[in-house]
């Protein structure tokens, strides 16, 4: 197997197992108890169903019961084996501080006692541990005498969680939070075009349908992704004709490399490589109380946006070009624009909204 479907099992894995299977698995039972019970809801974030799947059962994540001070970090990071102290330092030299009580929070996460995921603090959710980063990825992408040094990884990115609930009043504007982060050992820039969408149905992830969305459902809900990529903002719109400018409604975002080197020292996980997504939902006065299923499509933008982010990418004889390296681009290998062959048919996320 070749290191870009590593990713793409990587990418599915985060996403199934950060919520997808077990959202619709509380949905399903719910349906079957004929809606007895209505979803619990959070009027003011968004609420992450329990994943039930982990319930009497191992805990998936590497779990460590008694984390000791890591001196290289100041924090409470795992020490991983086979990288020298300098090789450690600078894979997590960008992220916040790693806190005492992270695998306690995030067990707690996973089975269903913590679930409103706009309270998280970036201390949590910028880890790379959240999503499923250990041991195993650091030998298969940090450690230099273990990676094949023919093959590099262009593309890798999730979408956590997979899925999400909320319920909402006819009239309300209200703003539903999720992440999209790069994959371990990701050496290209990426960029996304998100779109949100009214599908006309939701499913699970073994493809089964849980519902079918109201046929006139475009009628009440306006969406917006509000995430505008700055190099997109300010150097490339200003300069399109409106026919290549992204819809008002769709967002950008660039993801930088998780692995790059600079003057021969390599590193990853600089600050934007996992960044949260705001999507607007407008909820019609006149919209009819009921279950509703939003998703987002994750595309490539038009070849004209492509063509003015190489220039960007590219160009030596810009005055700023070495500190958007630094800060933007992060001396990434290539730029890729989409999710390429990765694509699902269920849609990157879900949010199941309930107009009550």
């Amino acid at each position: 197997m070749d290191r870009q479907s590593v990713f793409i099992i990587i990418t599915t894995a985060i996403v199934v197992l950060s919520g997808i299977t077990a959202g619709f698995l509380v949905l399903q039972q719910k349906q079957k108890e004929e809606e007895e019970e209505e979803i619990p809801q959070s009027l003011t974030g968004t609420f992450v169903p329990p994943p039930a799947y982990i319930k009497g059962r191992n805990f998936t994540f590497p779990y460590y019961e008694n984390l000791e001070l890591n001196p290289l970090t100041g924090d409470y990071r795992p020490r991983y084996k086979n990288l020298t102290d300098e090789e450690y330092k600078n894979l997590f030299k960008d992220l916040p501080k790693f806190p005492k009580n992270f695998y306690v929070f995030l067990k707690a996460y996973y089975e269903g006692k913590i679930s409103d995921i706009t309270r998280l603090s970036e201390n949590y959710w910028k880890q790379p541990e959240f999503y499923g980063f250990d041991q195993i990825y650091v030998d298969r992408y940090y450690v230099p005498e273990k990676r094949n040094p023919n093959l590099w990884t262009p593309r890798g990115f999730g979408v956590f969680p997979g899925i999400a609930c909320r319920q909402v009043k006819a009239g309300d504007t209200v703003t539903i939070n999720f992440f999209i982060h790069t994959s371990p050992g990701v050496e290209a820039c990426q960029v996304l075009e998100l779109i949100p969408i009214l599908p006309p149905r939701a499913y699970n992830i073994i493809g089964e349908v849980m519902f079918e969305q109201p046929s006139n459902a475009e009628k009440y809900f306006d969406l917006a992704i509000l995430n505008k990529d700055e190099i997109y903002k300010e150097r490339i719109e200003p300069k399109l004709e409106d026919i290549y400018k992204i819809p008002e409604s769709h967002g950008i975002i660039l993801l930088p490399p998780t692995l790059y080197w600079v003057d021969g020292k390599q590193y990853g996980f600089p600050p934007s490589y996992l960044q949260m997504i705001d999507l607007q939902i407008k909820v019609h006065p006149d919209t009819p109380k009921g279950r509703y299923v939003i998703g987002l499509n994750i595309t490539e933008p038009n070849r004209k946006i492509q063509e003015e982010y190489y220039w960007i990418f590219l160009d030596e004889g810009q005055p700023d070009y070495e500190e958007l390296q630094n800060t933007k681009f992060y001396h990434a290998k290539d730029l890729v624009f989409g999710s390429g062959e990765y694509t699902t048919k269920y849609y990157w996320f879900e949010l199941i909204l309930d107009v009550v």
